[in-house]
């Protein structure tokens, strides 16, 4: 039943609250419902959806569509929308319905993917309403360094550069172009003119070789592989080398030490530094 499920959960990732999600879970109901008073909403009767009806509406096939969404929402420069539903989609993979390895798979690709767009658009609102100098460049190099899709790592790589360039940050804005560069390589697509000037720009940076705004980043830090185990989510900072730090066990982001027992900032329901046995999709 609901209860077992959330009790199921809580051993599984460290769920605390079930709220941000009730009205994914009034969609798994045929009947309107509350979450139980455990987490603080009234209780009431609940009819558990069948498996048929749940695997309609969360399954591998509806998760690729709402992230299809998210990168939609972001090309229309629509950041505060896309922001909430990669949260809303994060929380329905809690209860996507999987029959195979490849599918299991395919989930986890998209709870990767997820978190590291959140990283991204987090950055970049911060990033628009942010006028310390200093401030502005680290979230701009953070906005850059998510590892996503190519074409749209070149829209917050052609922002940040902007930024940089402005701020006489030139060895960074060499990093940032090299990175767009091979963006186009995988496959991004920039029109001619736009790429002859980010080529001139990376000579002439290349040449003037420093930073105005100093910061303790090199190039591997900023552009390995995993990059979300670089990112504070709560302070949206890049982490010191060597800091302890803790993670969401569910939606996979990082916190200070300090945050453990706290609330993710990503999924806003599970608890920071809970050590499960993790989530289980596969039937």
């Amino acid at each position: 039943d609901f209860q077992r499920a959330i009790a199921l959960l809580r051993n599984q990732i460290g769920l605390k609250t079930a709220a941000p999600f009730k009205q994914l879970i009034a969609q798994l109901l045929r009947t309107q419902v509350s979450v139980p008073s455990a987490f603080g909403i009234q209780p009431s009767r609940i009819r558990i959806a069948t498996p048929d009806q749940l695997y309609s509406k969360f399954n591998p096939i509806q998760l690729k569509s709402g992230y299809e969404a998210i990168l939609s929402l972001i090309n229309k420069a629509k950041i505060k929308e896309a922001l909430s539903e990669c949260k809303d989609l994060m929380l329905s993979t809690l209860f996507c319905q999987v029959s195979s390895a490849a599918e299991l798979n395919f989930v986890s690709s998209i709870q990767s993917k997820l978190l590291k767009i959140r990283i991204a658009l987090d950055a970049k609102l911060r990033f628009d309403s942010e006028s310390d100098p200093k401030r502005k460049v680290e979230l701009a190099l953070l906005m850059s360094h998510a590892q996503i899709e190519p074409q749209l790592r070149v829209l917050f790589l052609r922002v940040a550069i902007v930024e940089l360039n402005k701020r006489e940050n030139f060895l960074h804005v060499v990093y940032l172009i090299r990175r767009l560069l091979k963006s186009v390589e995988e496959g991004a697509t920039l029109n001619e003119d736009s790429l002859t000037k980010m080529r001139t720009l990376l000579k002439t940076c290349e040449a003037k070789g420093s930073n105005k705004i100093e910061f303790d980043f090199k190039e591997k830090t900023l552009y390995e592989s995993n990059d979300e185990e670089r990112v504070d989510l709560a302070d949206m900072r890049f982490f010191e080398a060597k800091e302890e730090t803790v993670s969401c066990q569910f939606d996979g982001s990082y916190y200070k030490a300090s945050m453990k027992g706290q609330l993710s900032s990503f999924c806003e329901c599970c608890e920071i530094g809970f050590e499960g046995v993790g989530l289980k999709l596969l039937n």
